[in-house]
Order: structure tokens, then C-alpha cells, then sequence
């Protein structure tokens, strides 16, 4: 697909039917640049591909990160200032007013238990 069919396609279709031909695009292009390629990829890099090869494209691909299911995350509600947040740490972390709690949900899954997150210590 080249820029101009995408851009068509964009304007065209609704937004999760776009995001969904996007990544497996991108995806499908993943694969196909390493199965071409004739060095050997990193061990690091063999795992990811290895991932993609059976589950969709997500933003950390890591098999460690599938056992955090979106639903077991509890979002609640703060009456006073009419927001949605979630507990990290014993302390709130607000979101949108205009989120629902799936989105907020399927945002916080990954976000404490993420590979590239950096802690302090204190």
C-alpha cells in the first residue's frame, strides 16, 4: 500500500477498522524485513518477532506483559471533582472526565508493570 491509498483509506473507513489494516501493515512488515534479512537478529529481537508471529501487534510485545488482563484493573470514581482514576501506589491517578473506564482500563494495564519504566530509589 502506498501513502496515497492510505490516506484514501483514512478518509474513507471508520477509525478501528483504519488502526486495524494499519497495524497489521506494520506488523506483516515487521516480519517480512527479518525473514529477508540475512543476519541473525539479537536474541532480544528473536523474542519479539517470535510474538508477532502469534499475537497482534501491541506497543510492548512482550509474552511476560499477557498475564495483566484490562479487566482486573478497578477504576473508581471521585464524586467531588467528577473524575475517573485508578490506584497506584496507595495514591489517585486521575484521568479525562470524557474517558470511560474501559479506555481508562485498557491505558493503566501496562502502564506500572511496563519494561521501560524507570523507579527511583528512595
Amino acid at each position: 500500500m502506498n501513502l496515497i491509498t492510505l490516506r484514501l483509506l483514512k478518509t474513507l473507513l471508520p477509525k478501528f477498522i483504519y488502526k486495524r489494516i494499519l497495524t497489521r501493515k506494520v506488523r506483516n512488515s515487521v516480519l517480512g524485513y527479518y525473514r529477508t534479512h540475512h543476519d541473525i537478529p539479537s536474541e532480544e529481537v528473536q523474542r519479539i518477532l517470535d510474538y508477532l508471529k502469534n499475537k497482534p501487534i501491541t506497543v510492548f510485545p512482550y509474552y511476560e506483559l499477557d498475564q495483566y488482563v484490562a479487566s482486573d484493573v478497578e477504576v473508581h470514581e471521585d464524586k467531588k471533582k467528577g473524575l475517573r482514576y485508578v490506584l497506584l501506589d496507595g495514591k489517585r491517578l486521575y484521568f479525562k472526565r470524557r474517558w470511560s473506564k474501559n479506555r481508562i482500563r485498557k491505558t493503566f494495564n501496562g502502564f506500572p508493570k511496563c519494561p521501560h519504566c524507570y523507579e527511583n530509589e528512595r
